[in-house]
């Protein structure tokens, strides 16, 4: 799977999202590397991108995406256990089902429910 490498940064001065933006483009100029990078899946049956820390929800259950080194790639976190992940073959099966309810930056009661 080819997915295009896209960033999304958290502007903690006025509390919002900028972006997305590319490597190389007058946004990444300015903030860096990015503080969410697009992780290539889409949510809803493919009408919402998914970022790094957002957070989706499929079923009761919400999930933090995140970067694991252990599988290098893309997990979900359960945020009511920490400890319990979703590997990235569960993430591309049923994210078509998943719906993004938030991310951590402007949504962090989410992760703490």
């Amino acid at each position: 799977m080819v997915r295009e490498i896209k960033f999304e940064a958290w502007d903690a001065e006025n509390q919002k999202m900028v972006g997305p933006y590319t490597v190389g483009s007058e946004l990444s100029m300015a903030w860096g590397a990015g503080d969410r990078q697009y992780t290539g899946l889409k949510a809803r049956h493919g009408t919402e991108e998914v970022y790094e820390e957002d957070i989706v929800q499929h079923n009761e259950n919400k999930y933090r995406i995140v970067w694991s080194d252990v599988v290098l790639g893309f997990v979900g976190e359960r945020t009511e256990r920490k400890e319990n992940w979703r590997d990235g073959r569960w993430l591309i099966k049923c994210m078509k089902h998943c719906k993004v309810v938030g991310n951590t930056f402007e949504n962090p009661e989410l992760f703490n429910d």
